[in-house]
């Protein structure tokens, strides 16, 4: 759920987990969809955007080479790419998750923006916390967050581990949810898409709509 800036893993009407997410900017937002996870994968390379390429990295490249080349960054004939280590903007784990809009749920090197309460700082993906514990529940046994995080403390070699079956993953928009407690939360509106909601619950004003 965006606006919860949130996963949550359920099973039927089970939550199994809930783990703290990073969306896209206001400039850049995560759009709302579904797809289907295939796997996990640790170590990731990078396959950097072409906006991105415009923005940064391909003037990081030519004009700092070495610079680039201690992130992690080459140029493969018209692609530029990230190698997986410490500095790889998917961090460590992403899912393995085909879509129509190339959005990526995935780890992140910069682990103290999960302290922020309004997490939209990203150009569209989404960025996972505890990204070990995720991927491991999301496994299930023998997978463990610890077996996990000891392969890519160790190595650097790029490890897809495949799903029993697709995990279907819905990327949904909601600023106003029930939770297990049966507690009504309303969640800040980032991107501004449903004001009426927001009108509602602001002081002073009916939490009836028309």
């Amino acid at each position: 759920n965006i606006p919860a800036y949130r996963v949550d893993l359920f099973d039927g009407p089970a939550r199994l987990g809930s783990w703290r997410v990073i969306v896209g900017k206001t400039k850049t937002p995560t759009p709302e969809f579904r797809a289907e996870a295939k796997g996990v994968i640790l170590n990731p390379w990078w396959e950097v955007p072409a906006s991105i390429v415009a923005e940064s990295v391909g003037r990081m490249l030519a004009r700092t080479p070495k610079t680039a080349a201690a992130k992690g960054y080459v140029k493969q004939g018209t692609r530029y790419r990230q190698a997986p280590g410490p500095d790889n903007q998917l961090g460590r784990m992403k899912l393995d998750f085909p879509n129509a809009y190339s959005i990526g749920l995935h780890d992140t090197p910069s682990r103290q923006l999960f302290e922020r309460e309004k997490r939209a700082f990203s150009h569209g993906c989404m960025r996972v916390d505890n990204p070990m514990d995720f991927a491991a529940t999301l496994l299930g046994p023998p997978a463990s967050r610890d077996s996990l995080q000891t392969f890519v403390d160790t190595s650097r070699e790029t490890q897809t581990i495949k799903f029993a079956q697709p995990i279907p993953v819905i990327v949904t928009y909601l600023t106003a949810e029930v939770g297990d407690d049966g507690a009504l939360t309303v969640h800040d509106d980032v991107y501004r898409k449903n004001p009426r909601t927001a009108a509602a619950f602001s002081p002073g004003v009916s939490d009836c709509l028309d």
